[in-house]
């Protein structure tokens, strides 16, 4: 479908110079001025961020490809580990998890093509798990700085660090939904790793998941409507996928190997995730159904990849 705009004679010149379509035409109709036909842009291809451990290298950095895996770019460049992206709404920016100042884990953001590295984060006891609010306004993750592992929230500058979840159990993996009201996320409160959703300001907190095995990692879709998670209630981890109430729930991945860390692709229709079924981790994409499981990274017996974060 072709979108159509009335322009002066004027600003032709510039259109043709400029614009960034693949074609469009001119067109004149009796006395009526020119208009040109400017196609809707394609969407750019999406690009998943992940970690790897290059060859010969002491610690894991953060690179980023194209969803069908070509194009392959290293971001960061640092002795310490850098790991968990997490991209921003807009897709500018992208943060992370390192240990390049303080020797434990801490969280960074970075520009999209890995420059402007900032520190946000300096708890003495380390910080994880990034996840960005929907508006960009906001990152929750996980910090120890109290004893154990709980919730915190703070302003996408680092500012106004303000802890959500408060309870001697372990709670981790935060994941917005996409309204930004709730935050899911893993809790052994109950007695084992299961999955909870709470209020964007820690009330309400919900159980959704309930059974003897351990169940992480939650990724919410792009509609709001379904859960990913990680359980291992078939005797190794797997993907799976719930309804947002915690109902439905069901096995994507259903092999020996171990798969972990899912992230939808904007769209909804895909989940990047990591398995070791070729023996060392590497990313994969299936169907949001499970079907059409393919590796993203490349088939090389050196190559590696884990905690896929899929960009907008």
């Amino acid at each position: 479908m072709r979108r159509t705009v009335t322009v002066t004679l004027g600003v032709v010149l510039l259109l043709l110079l400029f614009a960034p379509f693949s074609d469009f035409s001119l067109g004149v109709q009796g006395d009526e001025p020119f208009q040109v036909h400017l196609p809707v842009v394609a969407n750019r291809p999406s690009r998943i961020a992940f970690v790897s451990v290059p060859p010969y290298a002491p610690t894991a950095e953060i690179y980023v490809m194209y969803a069908d895996g070509t194009e392959v770019t290293r971001l960061t460049h640092h002795w310490a580990a850098d790991e968990a992206p997490a991209w921003s709404p807009d897709g500018r920016r992208i943060a992370f998890v390192s240990g390049r100042d303080e020797g434990y884990g801490q969280i960074y953001v970075m520009n999209a093509d890995g420059s402007a590295v900032t520190h946000l984060t300096y708890a003495l006891m380390g910080d994880a798990a990034p996840a960005w609010s929907p508006d960009g306004r906001e990152i929750a993750f996980v910090s120890h700085r109290d004893g154990n592992s709980e919730i915190y929230v703070m302003n996408a500058d680092g500012a106004r660090q303000t802890r959500l979840t408060n309870n001697p159990a372990w709670d981790d993996y935060p994941a917005w939904s996409v309204d930004g009201r709730r935050i899911a996320f893993m809790s052994d409160r109950d007695g084992n790793a299961e999955i909870y959703i709470m209020n964007a300001d820690g009330a309400g907190v919900t159980r959704l998941t309930n059974n003897r095995a351990g169940d992480y990692d939650p990724a919410w879709s792009p509609d709001g409507r379904k859960i990913a998670f990680v359980s291992d209630r078939d005797g190794n981890r797997q993907i799976y996928v719930m309804n947002a109430d915690g109902m439905e729930q069901s096995n994507l991945t259903n092999n020996q190997s171990l798969d972990q860390d899912p992230a939808w692709s904007p769209d909804g229709r895909r989940i990047a995730f990591t398995s070791d079924r070729d023996f060392l981790p590497t990313i994969y994409a299936m169907n949001a159904d499970g079907t059409g499981q393919t590796r993203l990274t490349p088939n090389d017996p050196f190559d590696n990849g884990s905690m896929p974060a899929w960009g907008p």
